[in-house]
């Protein structure tokens, strides 16, 4: 297994029907507020081809880190200007098991 730790949260975006340009506005909006959060090693934020979803991986230092920063004020107001424009979101933590760069090929 990798020596690297760190928890990756993965959260699948389902915007209404015709919703998903101002999701996205709205999305970066808000991501562009939050600043340093303690426990973060940054984020990339993606939207599909098919313009039907987008997708947030945010590489964080532990489980708890993100815990925590899902219980902050910030997170929840930045929360409740996205709902009205979902259909639905899911998310889930997950740990590196394997990993292949260009430089590690043999």
């Amino acid at each position: 297994m990798p020596k690297d730790t760190h928890v990756l949260q993965v959260t699948v975006f389902t915007p209404h029907e015709g919703q998903l340009d101002a999701f996205v506005r709205r999305q970066l909006e808000g991501l562009a507020k939050f600043g340093d959060i303690p426990g973060s090693r940054g984020s990339r934020f993606y939207r599909s081809l098919d313009n039907r979803t987008a997708v947030l991986i945010s590489s964080w230092d532990s489980t708890e880190d993100v815990q925590r920063f899902g219980q902050t004020e910030l997170f929840a107001a930045h929360r409740a200007t996205l709902l009205s424009l979902l259909e639905s979101a899911s998310s889930g933590a997950y740990e590196l098991v394997y990993e292949r760069r260009p430089e590690m090929a043999v």
